[in-house]
């Protein structure tokens, strides 16, 4: 279709598969519809160059823009303003990598707040390295904002994204963020993270202690992510579809 614009966030669908069912998933989900439209909108540069390692006529189509960050900015008065700091992390499933998070916050003392459904496994090794922690799932997004205003830090060290919106919602109220040396992670996260190797737990636990023992680098990071979400407003990102669209228009 000549006026269709395709958005397409990330392929984790198509490497979650294998054999027949990957094949199939490609054709009728990644192929097809790409072959029919002329204008694709891919949320980040590691998404477009997956798809272009697939399909590299495709890349003439594409063109890069990122989510916006819809939820309300909030300047917390101080920063690790809790007596015991509060580590938020994002997702449960594989990706998430919650498991290398909970053996970096083994023996520190911080809580943990765990959005998503914990499997039974996670719980086991949460008691196994004696983590204090609150598990949310289910909530209403004003919980979740309250999460975020509550926490002194963002723990989003994802081994897959197609964009990683946390981040920006972290950075938005003002935690201090920490996540993985890998795109499209670190191109969101800017300079307002410290990256780490999200194979390493080790390395996620001594950035957390970073954090929590410079307050210097602290506030510069929450400074430096106030900072990047401007970039990331639904006013700036409404500008960039409208000009999209009105190339499209042009043909």
């Amino acid at each position: 279709p000549t006026h269709t614009i395709l958005t397409i966030h990330d392929l984790v669908g198509y490497h979650n598969y294998h054999g027949i069912v990957k094949f199939i998933y490609f054709a009728f989900w990644i192929y097809l519809p790409i072959r029919r439209v002329k204008y694709i909108t891919v949320i980040s540069e590691k998404t477009k160059k997956e798809i272009t390692n697939l399909l590299p006529w495709a890349e003439k189509k594409i063109t890069v823009i990122p989510n916006c960050v819809t939820i309300e900015s909030y300047q917390k008065a101080s920063i690790l303003g809790n007596e015991i700091p509060k580590i938020l992390t994002i997702g449960t499933l594989p990706n998430k990598n919650l498991e290398r998070v909970i053996e970096a916050t083994e023996g520190l003392s911080v809580e943990l707040n765990i959005v998503g459904k914990l499997t039974q496994n996670q719980e086991q090794l949460l008691r196994n390295k004696n983590v204090l922690y609150k598990n949310y799932y289910n909530i209403p997004e004003e919980q979740l904002v309250s999460l975020y205003r509550n926490a002194d830090i963002l723990c989003f060290p994802s081994t897959y994204e197609g964009f990683g919106l946390p981040i920006l919602e972290g950075q938005a109220n003002d935690c201090a963020v920490i996540t993985s040396d890998l795109y499209p992670m670190k191109e969101v996260a800017a300079d307002g993270a410290i990256l780490i190797d999200p194979y390493n737990a080790n390395a996620i636990k001594k950035a957390i202690l970073t954090i929590i023992e410079n307050k210097e680098l602290t506030q510069k990071l929450i400074d430096n992510g106030r900072e990047n979400v401007k970039n990331y407003t639904v006013e700036n990102i409404v500008n960039q579809y409208q000009n999209l669209l009105q190339k499209i228009k042009k043909f």
